[in-house]
């Protein structure tokens, strides 16, 4: 309990933290003295308690597993990109794919 109290009250959480800190204790607490609190506006928390976290690359993880499968385990980020680009037609950046490999 110690972490979400000092999340939600210092300065240097994100916005996302924050509202994930005052999701979770709007059960036992008020919105508006939590909101207070965190200096988090009313409008930020509507926001994300609307917003739909999809995730973009889905399809691409999928396909990128499934090369790195298929080369059994050997192809590194250059190839798994000209793969996306030769035999999917996906355009995408090199930095993505390995931001992407990193997750998996």
């Amino acid at each position: 309990m110690y972490k979400k109290t000092y999340l939600l009250s210092s300065k240097t959480g994100t916005n996302k933290q924050k509202y994930q800190v005052v999701k979770e204790l709007r059960r036992k607490y008020a919105l508006k003295d939590l909101l207070e609190i965190s200096r988090l506006p009313k409008s930020v928390y509507y926001y994300y308690e609307h917003h739909k976290s999809t995730d973009k690359y889905h399809r691409i993880k999928i396909l990128i597993s499934d090369i790195f499968e298929s080369s059994n385990k050997t192809y590194g980020y250059r190839r798994i990109k000209l793969a996306l680009q030769n035999f999917y037609q996906i355009k995408i950046a090199y930095k993505t794919v390995v931001k992407l490999m990193k997750e998996l």
